[in-house]
């Protein structure tokens, strides 16, 4: 069994979010290394976990059950905004400290000497 015996069409077919195709990929052919059984025929001597859990899937032998449903894209969209306003925040502060004082004398001369000092 070999890559290209495998239809990656049939698989996305089976489990159509590559996430989850993944994830089950991940665990069955960890599972076959312990120890399981295949469930489809296995012709080589040393097979390959992750050909034959693509196989098992492809051939509609393993099925995935998503247990509980997340809105995980939902939320990562809202920590982003989140985030996103707190920069703006902080880049809105950062803006109040840098607004010049009135020039005196003392101001221009702390400047003419951090330029100086450069």
């Amino acid at each position: 069994m070999t890559y290209q015996d495998l239809s990656m069409t049939k698989v996305f077919r089976q489990i159509p979010n590559r996430f989850l195709l993944s994830l089950a990929v991940s665990k069955r052919a960890r599972q076959l290394r312990e120890g399981y059984r295949p469930l489809v025929e296995v012709t080589e001597e040393n097979p390959n976990p992750v050909l034959i859990a693509l196989r098992e899937i492809e051939q509609g032998k393993l099925n995935v059950i998503v247990k509980e449903r997340h809105n995980a894209e939902e939320e990562y969209l809202e920590r982003m905004e989140q985030d996103l306003e707190l920069q703006v925040a902080e880049q809105e502060s950062e803006k109040d400290e840098k607004k010049p004082v009135k020039d005196t004398k003392e101001t221009k001369s702390k400047a003419k000497a951090r330029s100086l000092a450069a």
